[in-house]
């Protein structure tokens, strides 16, 4: 039994603590990768119960001390991964605790009647709410990859709040929707650009298969009053498997005049792009829009990107 404990808390770990090793690029494993959380905690919450003095205490007291080990090695866990370079993460420390919630509930079912906290139809109903919780990540992004698939060759038209999920935004100080200001349908999304090195934007999560297409169209709309040069890049995944080299990408200068731009990229020069290889176009991992150096804030809008013939 104790060699079983110390062999399924090992692999358990591993789990948090490495990487998603079947495919670090997809977010649905990487969000299946993630539910660890909840059966590592579940598990380490069911031995605390069931091999410990408490395995003969009342329900609120199993409770109480589980649900604050959970947070006490939660957080243990997320600061130790942030000190090894990787990122800490709330919704990870909230999985825990209903890991927690989770391992007290199946104990539950083999607790003597009189010390049980509710009836088994309850305890039931609150094992699948718990689990309903922490799947909903996952199920959002299926839902989520299902329209993205659905309304390709459209790559984002920001006519919803759920397709800024898809982003990586942090490099710019707003990257909001924009009802004002569009070329098509409702809305667009305003970017504003902080001044530093490459403030800029990327789209992580696009359909990868672009081959039975000529062009990446992209509406931009220049805010400034003067002319702005932004580059815009786009890469396969195996340029982010090799490290992002420059060279082998491609990367594009574009200069804005004030207000909307209409960019037609052909897909052709981004075959021919990468130093050495070609872009694979039925494997596209995303594509980035950043200024460089910027002295000042500067906006733009975008809307409408696609591809076409």
């Amino acid at each position: 039994m104790r060699n079983i404990v110390l062999i399924i808390t090992l692999i358990m770990s591993v789990m948090l603590f490495a990487d998603n090793p079947i495919d670090s690029s997809s977010r649905l494993y990487q969000g299946l990768w993630n539910t660890g959380h909840l059966f590592f905690f579940a598990f380490l919450t069911w031995l605390l119960i069931t091999q410990t003095y408490l395995s003969e205490r009342s329900w609120l007291k199993m409770l109480v001390v589980s649900l604050v080990f959970s947070l006490l090695l939660g957080g243990l866990i997320e600061i130790v991964q942030f000190l090894v370079g990787r990122y800490m993460e709330w919704q990870d420390l909230f999985t825990d605790m209903l890991g927690a919630l989770f391992g007290f509930l199946v104990v539950q079912f083999s607790v003597p009647v009189e010390r049980r906290f509710t009836v088994r139809p309850v305890i039931i109903l609150l094992s699948i709410i718990v689990l309903s919780m922490t799947f909903y990540p996952v199920f959002s992004i299926v839902r989520d990859n299902q329209k993205m698939q659905a309304d390709f060759p459209v790559i984002a038209d920001f006519e919803s709040e759920d397709t800024l999920v898809r982003w990586d935004n942090e490099d710019v100080s707003k990257f909001e929707i924009d009802y004002q200001l569009y070329t098509k349908g409702g809305s667009s999304v305003l970017v504003e650009f902080t001044t530093g090195d490459y403030p800029g934007v990327s789209l992580e999560v696009v359909y990868p298969d672009w081959s039975g297409y000529n062009f990446f169209d992209v509406s931009v709309h220049n805010d400034q009053n003067e002319n702005l040069d932004i580059e815009i890049k786009v890469y396969d995944h195996l340029h982010k498997r090799t490290g992002y080299n420059y060279g082998d990408r491609f990367n594009h200068v574009v200069n804005l005049h004030p207000g909307w731009n209409t960019l037609k990229i052909k897909l052709l020069d981004v075959f021919h792009a990468p130093k050495g290889r070609s872009m694979n176009l039925d494997d596209i991992a995303g594509f980035s829009l950043f200024i460089h150096d910027p002295d000042e804030i500067k906006t733009i809008h975008l809307d409408d990107i696609h591809l076409s013939n």
